[in-house]
């Protein structure tokens, strides 16, 4: 079947019933978060599009996806005969889809599957993901979050990219500032770690660059006054941060940030911001030695030197300031947590190796007050 975004910013969901009536779906298997469901104004429309004997709902899980929960989803879903998942919220909800999509169809030991020893070979039904938050990209990525006894995973595989994307930026306007911010800001530090990544190409980097413009030039504003036009700006900006990770995965901040959220209960993309600040600097002291990328020290540096330009940042060492007043600006704290000796220890104890060697600087896990010092001046 061939992807496609219908992308329409008078009410996009409304034309999933037409999408129903040329696949000749009959059942609908609704994946969808708690409150923000109803909260969007998501419910009434598929409510209005369906009769209830057609749709099913899955909301009977954890921020973030926890197999025990997928668990669930899978049975319910087999017993509903359903023709399409719909999911309908954020990277959890459409994670959370793709898990029960595929995890439904495997022989075996589901946690063999979600903890990559082996792969999936097939999708049970069409997935339809339809985002209410502007930051998670899942909707355009093939990986699927989930946690298996505390650790968290990535499932990869193209079979989990959906059938089909309905952008509609009515569902986000009901976001409050807050979880605008930092949604927005998970795009924007996935589009500047794609942009730096090792793993960073033409098509990936033209997908960051428009990101980045995007949401620099919109998230002020859909902050403190949302409108139909800047939300769509920062759920287009969202849907392209997450094709360009897509292809090159993430970095070092991200790595660094799935800690504080554990810790801390912080939300994801205040966690990669205030991470990414100290991963520009570390990147930034870049020498032959420490370089990842093959490209060489001055491809590197002129990749910061243009993400330092989209800030206006006097110079690469001005850019953690300025990037980090922009955090406050939105209402994203930068002293939101304790960064104390023990915790930044277990911090750099935590992370995943992977996406250190994705980034384009080795970074340097063992200077502790360094670390420390960054954030107290």
């Amino acid at each position: 079947m061939n992807r496609k975004i219908i992308y329409n910013e008078e009410n996009s969901l409304l034309q999933l019933g037409d999408l129903a009536v040329k696949n000749n779906w009959k059942k609908l298997f609704f994946v969808t978060g708690k409150k923000s469901f109803e909260s969007t104004g998501a419910k009434k429309k598929i409510l209005d599009q369906f009769l209830e004997d057609q749709v099913i709902f899955f909301n009977d899980f954890e921020v973030n996806p926890k197999l025990n929960d997928v668990y669930k989803g899978i049975d319910i879903f087999s017993a509903s005969k359903a023709d399409v998942i719909v999911s309908i919220g954020g990277g959890t909800a459409i994670d959370m889809a793709k898990l029960i999509d595929s995890l439904v169809c495997i022989d075996g030991n589901p946690e063999d599957y979600a903890t990559g020893k082996l792969k999936i070979s097939r999708v049970a039904v069409p997935h339809v993901a339809v985002p209410t938050t502007s930051g998670s990209g899942s909707e355009a990525t093939h990986f699927a979050v989930v946690y298996v006894d505390g650790s968290k995973y990535s499932m990869a595989s193209d079979l989990l990219l959906p059938s089909y994307v309905i952008l509609d930026p009515n569902l986000t306007l009901s976001l409050p500032p807050y979880i605008t911010a930092y949604t927005a800001m998970d795009a924007l530090c996935q589009a500047m770690e794609s942009f730096w990544s090792v793993g960073s190409t033409e098509e990936s980097s033209g997908y960051s660059l428009k990101a980045i413009q995007l949401v620099l030039e919109n998230i002020k504003e859909a902050v403190n006054s949302p409108n139909i036009n800047n939300r769509k700006a920062l759920q287009e900006a969202g849907n392209l941060g997450g094709k360009a990770i897509n292809l090159t995965k993430t970095t070092a901040a991200h790595a660094l940030s799935y800690f504080l959220t554990s810790e801390f209960n912080l939300p994801h993309g205040h966690s990669v911001g205030l991470m990414f600040g100290w991963v520009f600097s570390q990147n930034s002291m870049i020498t032959d030695s420490t370089c990842n990328d093959p490209r060489g020290r001055d491809f590197v540096f002129s990749r910061l030197k243009e993400l330092a330009d989209f800030f206006k940042a006097e110079s690469l060492e001005n850019f953690p300031a300025v990037f980090y007043k922009l955090m406050e600006e939105i209402g994203l704290k930068v002293d939101a947590v304790n960064l104390d000796h023990d915790t930044v220890g277990r911090l750099f104890k935590s992370v995943n190796i992977e996406r250190l060697g994705n980034n384009p600087v080795q970074v340097d896990l063992t200077d502790i007050n360094g670390f420390i010092d960054f954030f107290e001046k």
